[in-house]
């Protein structure tokens, strides 16, 4: 709703390669200082560098175990993101499709 609001009052057109862009750049650019930031740290943030464990190293269940093993699930989940980011674009999309019709 929040996205139709924006379109309606600030005249926001975004396009399909706006949207391509910025989930490309914006998803890796965030996995890449990730890294970076764990590997400083020596820690898992995101649980970029394994799936999360216990303070004596035994696996703890997470919905991570749906996506598959470590690095898989990693690809997985940018295709999640994806798919959100699709659910966040889909009013825009609607909203030009009927501009173009009247």
């Amino acid at each position: 709703m929040l996205n139709i609001f924006n379109k309606k009052k600030f005249k926001i057109n975004l396009s399909w390669l706006i949207f391509d862009k910025f989930f490309r750049a914006s998803i890796n650019i965030f996995l890449l200082l990730s890294v970076v930031v764990n590997l400083l740290l020596d820690a898992n943030y995101f649980w970029i560098c394994g799936k999360p464990t216990n303070e004596i190293g035994d696996h703890v269940p997470s919905l991570l175990d749906y996506l598959g093993p470590w690095p898989w699930y990693i690809l997985v989940a940018e295709f999640v993101a994806l798919a959100h980011f699709l659910v966040a674009y889909a009013p825009f999309a609607f909203i030009k499709r009927g501009e173009r019709k009247e």
